[in-house]
């Protein structure tokens, strides 16, 4: 047995053996391509991801006011009393580019036989309409009730 030569056996055009590159880098390429684009899209996730808040920018003509968390926590709240089986136990807010979501965990007692979808359709627009009134955010985009 003896050693194949590959410029023997292939043609001289063949992607192999033109300009003395190796087969392996040829096949190497798609690997690298696919590297490179799950590189970049680690880096765009990162850039772009929701990151907590403690407080919410409303942007006005005259300047930017912050409501803090503390606020919207009253408000929640305050909006609560009107359901007595519901209690909120902590508020979470996030941010993704100029919006903003607000998650919700609460505690229900089975007492009330409305149930959680009906509170919900109810308790929703109830506090958006709350906090667009009281303090003008309007980039609140998602209010999640996690019971």
């Amino acid at each position: 047995m003896g050693i194949i030569e590959l410029d023997k056996i292939l043609p001289n055009n063949s992607p192999c053996t033109r300009g003395n590159k190796a087969p392996i880098f040829a096949a190497l390429k798609p690997l690298g391509v696919m590297i490179f684009l799950f590189l970049v899209r680690g880096f765009l996730f990162l850039i772009f991801r929701s990151r907590r808040c403690r407080n919410i920018e409303v942007k006005r003509a005259d300047g930017n006011t912050l409501v803090s968390s503390e606020v919207i926590a009253s408000v929640v709240e305050r909006e609560l009393e009107a359901y007595p089986t519901i209690r909120s136990e902590k508020i979470v807010l996030t941010r993704r580019g100029g919006k903003y979501q607000m998650t919700i965990y609460c505690s229900y007692l089975l007492a009330d036989q409305t149930g959680v979808p009906a509170f919900c359709d109810e308790f929703k627009p109830r506090l958006t309409v709350a906090l667009e009134k009281g303090f003008g955010i309007t980039s609140l985009t998602s209010i999640r009730l996690w019971v």
